[in-house]
């Protein structure tokens, strides 16, 4: 089996005139909802064994404090292609995955996140900053992460402050 926690990033300030879309920081509450899921993933024993994200700031800033929350200790993937990624680059990502993981976590941005939930699951779900989509997939190859047919969304987390 192998599971991928997709993260739509925490809410994040808007943009400052003159500095663009990717230099945008998380918001206090933000933060608090990337240690609350953290929290409550870690709970779940849901902890990724490795995390890929855009390389966006707000993105970066939410797969850090995850990582501080929930007790994460591998390296966070940073990664140039992902910012304006389709799902299709995820996809391509996963496939290039060592099947020697079984969970990982990935955290982009919108229409991304929902694209590749919808494909993946064959349900469309509207994923607010913050939220959270684990997906189990019935392979023990990455390769084979789009063509299975024992898909399933295990659980979606909401932003919330609790």
């Amino acid at each position: 089996m192998k599971q991928i926690v997709v993260v739509r990033h925490v809410s994040a300030a808007p943009a400052e005139e003159n500095l663009g879309d990717f230099v945008r920081e998380i918001t206090p509450v933000g933060e608090r909802h990337a240690r609350n899921f953290a929290r409550r993933l870690a709970e779940r024993n849901l902890v990724p064994q490795h995390i890929i994200c855009s390389d966006a700031v707000r993105a970066v800033q939410t797969s850090e404090v995850f990582g501080a929350q929930s007790g994460y200790a591998g390296e966070i993937d940073a990664n140039p292609d992902l910012y304006d990624a389709t799902e299709e680059t995820w996809l391509d990502i996963l496939r290039g995955l060592d099947d020697a993981l079984d969970r990982v976590m990935i955290v982009g941005h919108n229409p991304a996140v929902e694209a590749l939930v919808h494909l993946l699951t064959g349900n469309h779900h509207k994923l607010k900053a913050g939220a959270v989509a684990v997906i189990q997939i019935d392979s023990e190859s990455w390769r084979a992460v789009a063509h299975s047919d024992g898909v399933q969304l295990l659980t979606l987390i909401e932003p919330t402050e609790t």
